[in-house]
C-alpha cells in the first residue's frame, strides 16, 4: 500500500516489525507510530481511586480520513505498561496508568487513573477532566495491516494534495494513550496546509532562520527521510552550508595530519642527531682506547 507521496515507498508488514522500503533504492525504514485524538464523553468518575471510564478510539472516519478498526487493536504490549500520558511526552511522567483497557461497541474504552498522590500536574489534570474543561484523548499506535480506504467522489478531491492516501487500519499495536487539550486529530497537523501555518507562525517569530524565503507562497512540499523539504532555495543554501561544513572538517583533518607529520619528522630527526652524535663518541672512545694501549 502507498503510504508517502513518493510512488517509490511501499509499507511492508514483517514479523520482526512494519517496515516502509524504497523499491527503486532499497532503503528500509520502520514505519512510524501515529496518533490520533477524539473529543469523547468521561463517566464514572471515582473520587476514591482517582477515576474514570472513557473512550480513546473509534471506528468514526477522522480528519485524514482514517478509520481504526476497533477489532484490530492488540492490546498485549501495552496491558503490560498501561502508560497514560499528557500530550504524548514520552521523556516526561506519567499523569497516572490505565486500570482496564478494552473494546466493546466498536470502540477502545480504558479506565486512567492518576496518580494524584504523588504528582501535582497529575492531580491538575484530574481535576480539569472533572471540571468539563478537558474531554479529548489521543491514542499513538504502530500500524499492523491497513489498505488504501475506497473513497467517495468528495473525498478524492478533499485529500488530493494530501501527504498520503487515507487509509483502512485493519490492525493496530497499542503504544499509549494520552490526555490532551485540543479536540483534533493530531495526526491532521502533517497535512501541507497545517504545516504551511506551522512554520509561518515561526516564522513571525523567528524571521532571521528563513532568510529569502517567499512567505506569500506555500513553503510545505511534504516529507523526506531526512525530515522537512522547503523552498528550492532555501534547500540549496541548507546543501551549500553542509558541504562548506564537511569541506571545513576535512581541512582539520589535513592540518592535523599535516601537524603530525611535522611532529614526527622532528622527534626522527632529533633521534637520529642523537644516533650520529653517539656513533662519533663510539669512534673516540675506540680512539681513546687504542692510545691507552700503546
Amino acid at each position: 500500500m502507498k503510504h508517502y507521496k513518493d510512488e517509490n515507498w511501499e509499507k511492508i508488514l514483517l514479523p520482526g516489525g512494519n517496515k516502509e522500503i524504497n523499491l527503486s533504492t532499497g532503503e528500509e525504514r520502520l514505519m512510524q507510530p501515529i496518533g490520533k485524538t477524539y473529543e469523547c464523553e468521561v463517566k464514572d468518575f471515582s473520587e476514591k481511586d482517582k477515576s474514570f471510564t472513557a473512550i480513546a478510539s473509534t471506528e468514526k472516519i477522522d480528519r485524514d480520513g482514517d478509520i481504526l478498526r476497533a477489532d484490530g487493536w492488540t492490546l498485549k504490549n501495552y496491558r503490560k505498561n498501561p502508560s497514560f500520558l499528557w500530550g504524548h511526552d514520552d521523556h516526561g511522567l506519567p499523569i497516572g496508568k490505565s486500570l482496564e483497557t478494552w473494546v466493546a461497541e466498536k470502540k477502545l474504552h480504558f479506565r486512567p487513573k492518576f496518580a494524584t498522590e504523588i504528582y501535582p500536574f497529575a492531580d491538575m489534570v484530574w481535576k480539569m477532566y472533572k471540571g468539563k474543561y478537558l474531554r479529548s484523548f489521543s491514542v499513538r499506535f504502530d500500524p499492523i495491516k491497513s489498505e488504501d480506504r475506497e473513497l467517495t467522489d468528495e473525498e478524492k478531491a478533499k485529500y488530493a494534495n494530501y501527504y498520503r492516501k487515507p487509509q483502512d487500519y485493519k490492525s493496530q499495536d497499542l503504544l499509549e494513550i494520552s490526555a490532551v487539550n485540543i479536540g483534533s486529530n493530531t495526526d491532521a497537523t502533517k497535512s501541507p496546509e497545517m504545516m504551511d501555518f506551522v512554520v509561518k507562525s515561526y516564522y513571525a517569530r523567528n524571521p532571521q532562520a528563513f532568510p529569502n524565503v517567499d512567505f506569500n507562497k506555500p513553503i510545505w512540499n511534504g516529507f523526506n527521510s531526512k525530515g522537512f523539504d522547503f523552498t528550492d532555495d532555501l534547500k540549496e543554501k541548507r546543501e551549500k552550508l553542509e558541504k562548506l561544513l564537511r569541506d571545513k572538517e576535512l581541512k582539520k583533518a589535513e592540518q592535523s595530519i599535516d601537524d603530525e607529520i611535522a611532529n614526527l619528522e622532528k622527534e626522527i630527526a632529533a633521534e637520529k642527531s642523537i644516533e650520529e652524535l653517539q656513533n662519533k663518541l663510539n669512534i673516540i672512545q675506540v680512539g681513546i682506547t687504542g692510545l691507552v694501549k700503546k
